[in-house]
């Protein structure tokens, strides 16, 4: 039995696929598009997470037969919402936690609110 591994990381999507006792049989990185927003690293387009995702996942999978696949695992770098309409569609690129924006963000606990 073999595992497919999916990491979605800051510059890029990761993919490898491993035999149960750690032997990596494929591997694959796909770089994602520079971050999208006016303030340099504020925002990033999920529709490049997903597209990144796919090409590494496929690339992995070109040689390997999905019946041999037992279980995905999946890690992000990312503590940011993800927006969908009614449709699925992204609303809005997404923030994430490794920006420079979310410093100016203070968190009073009594209060359970946030200011910016």
């Amino acid at each position: 039995m073999k595992f497919l591994g999916i990491d979605v990381g800051t510059g890029g999507t990761r993919a490898v696929v491993v035999y149960t006792d750690g032997q990596v049989t494929a591997s694959a990185t796909v770089e994602h598009v520079p971050f999208a927003s006016a303030q340099t690293g504020w925002a990033e387009d999920p529709r490049d997470w997903w597209r990144a995702s796919m090409l590494a996942i496929r690339q992995v999978l070109a040689n390997e037969k999905a019946e041999d696949i037992g279980a995905i695992g999946l890690s992000g770098q990312m503590h940011g919402a993800v927006l969908l309409n009614a449709r699925d569609e992204v609303l809005r690129y997404s923030r994430v936690s490794n920006t420079r924006c979310f410093s100016i963000v203070t968190v009073d606990p009594n209060r359970r609110s946030m200011r910016w």
